[in-house]
């Protein structure tokens, strides 16, 4: 009788403590979705285009950063043999904020409507940054800091 006791308040103990986790996760994700302001890890972005557009010639490629209405060039590092376009100390990215790629005459993308997430390091969150965009109508998670995948 002693042992069921014990192991049902064990089981209480464990089961409140991964309520008080998932809460913890969601107070994490919203106070991470209030800053208006994009986060990096690294404070750089790298566009990594994949699946149909691996192949695609990236020499000429732009990238503007669109906000309040005014494109800005952004300067960036081309690694063709990995199909990747890298900005390096971008700032001032919003969530409102938009992102064009002009990658050839007649193939163009635009990242859109950012949105920040908690990262973690073992249990303990350790700050925001870029988790989720949008391109072509579709939201998109971002599986690695700062890496934004185009398929």
């Amino acid at each position: 009788m002693k042992n069921i006791i014990v192991m049902i308040t064990g089981m209480f103990f464990l089961f409140t403590s991964c309520v008080d986790e998932k809460k913890q996760k969601v107070q994490d994700q919203e106070q991470c979705s209030q800053n208006k302001n994009i986060e990096f890890k690294y404070d750089s972005l790298t566009l990594k285009f994949m699946d149909k557009y691996k192949n695609v010639n990236l020499d000429k490629a732009q990238i503007f950063h669109i906000k309040n209405g005014k494109s800005i060039l952004l300067p960036h590092t081309l690694k063709q043999q990995d199909s990747q376009l890298k900005i390096k100390n971008i700032t001032g990215l919003q969530t409102t904020d938009t992102l064009e790629v002009k990658v050839a005459e007649n193939l163009n993308f635009k990242l859109y409507n950012f949105k920040n997430m908690p990262y973690y390091g073992g249990k303990q969150m350790l700050g925001c940054c870029l988790g989720q965009y949008m391109i072509k109508d579709k939201k998109i998670d971002v599986p690695y800091y700062d890496i934004l995948n185009i398929y």
